[in-house]
């Protein structure tokens, strides 16, 4: 073969090769950029979806013109996730303030599609990661239900809240406690190897009542209201429910022996116990002190505190749906709910407040 059939042919083998290269990386981009990840995100999340466009048009046109939104170009892009909010949002119309403390527990609630962000990856037993720590304070944030109640309260007179959340938590705690019980004793009765496959339900019961998993955030959110609207009625409660969980906490971080597996490990950080910083610093200050003291005390500590402006529990989007992570403006046409929460806390700092006694 002569120099200029060689040349040819190594061009032409170039040509191909780059031109291969090229729709690889464009591949690439449109598998990674946001609107793939939300179809793909969309199609795993939601039954039934509307597939008939003609049908699905219509059925944004006319929940835009009922509602006077400024989401219809949004609403045709995220139909399913919408669809999904609207039908949260229709239910909790209906509801009074009593049947949202009853139903605190529903899973689905704190499930998607709020908290439009990456879930954290649990790589160790300890301790118990920032990331972590804020993703599960957030995903109680984030529930719609829990909004509501948050801001409905605050409406009552101060001994109607307390009795309402004194009640609900009375009633939660011991369930919560012999649900633990109960799931505990059911890992402990598996045989080596057997709890990895163990996993926690997304549901409720048929009759409605919690699993672990929904009586765990049912407790997290109720610690949280408690402090955000200063139940000291219920401070030896929460005191006591603290230390327990700080208990609970050094007993996880020394099983490094290898009885329990990391799946299990995981299950147990996100769905049963109660140790979350974040939330039980809220609920020990909100308890414990006067409003005076409480800003005094945020104002020390103001390297740990983190300020969040909600939405009205049935904005068209909340701060932590979906769709604002994609672009999609936040809904803060009927007004900021602004709360606040000590994200960056570490373990030996809700350590130090206790022991020196500043709560």
């Amino acid at each position: 073969m002569n120099k200029s059939l060689k040349l040819i042919l190594i061009i032409c083998v170039t040509t191909i090769l780059l031109f291969l290269v090229s729709i690889y990386i464009k591949q690439l981009q449109i598998t990674s950029s946001p609107n793939h990840i939300m179809e793909e995100e969309i199609q795993a999340d939601l039954p039934n979806p509307v597939e008939n466009a003609e049908e699905r048009e219509e059925l944004i046109s006319s929940l835009s013109e009922i509602n006077k939104l400024p989401y219809v170009d949004a609403r045709l892009k995220f139909d399913k996730v919408f669809l999904k909010i609207d039908k949260q949002r229709e239910k909790l119309r209906n509801e009074t303030i009593e049947d949202s403390l009853k139903y605190l527990s529903d899973i689905k609630m704190f499930r998607w599609p709020n908290v439009g962000y990456e879930k954290p990856m649990i790589k160790s037993i300890a301790p118990l990661t920032l990331q972590e720590n804020k993703y599960t304070a957030e995903q109680i944030l984030s529930n719609r239900r829990f909004q509501k109640l948050l801001q409905e309260l605050q409406h009552l007179s101060s001994e109607d809240v307390s009795n309402l959340i004194t009640e609900q938590f009375q009633l939660a705690y011991p369930r919560y406690q012999k649900l633990r019980k109960e799931k505990e004793q059911k890992n402990a009765s598996l045989g080596e190897g057997e709890n990895s496959r163990l996993g926690f339900s997304l549901e409720n019961n048929s009759d409605g009542t919690p699993r672990i998993s929904g009586s765990q955030r049912e407790m997290l959110a109720l610690l949280y209201l408690a402090g955000e609207l200063k139940i000291h009625s219920l401070h030896d409660e929460v005191l006591d429910l603290a230390k327990s969980a700080i208990k609970d906490r050094d007993e996880q971080y020394v099983r490094l022996d290898g009885t329990w597996e990391a799946t299990q490990n995981m299950f147990h950080w996100r769905d049963v116990t109660l140790y979350n910083r974040s939330i039980l610093l809220k609920a020990l200050v909100g308890t414990s002190m006067s409003e005076s003291e409480e800003d005094e005390f945020y104002v020390k500590n103001s390297a740990i505190v983190h300020n969040y402006d909600l939405t009205h529990w049935d904005a068209e989007v909340s701060l932590f749906d979906q769709p604002g992570r994609y672009g999609v403006p936040i809904d803060y046409r009927k007004g900021k709910f602004p709360t606040s929460l000590p994200i960056g806390l570490e373990d030996e700092d809700i350590d130090k407040f206790l022991e020196t006694g500043l709560i």
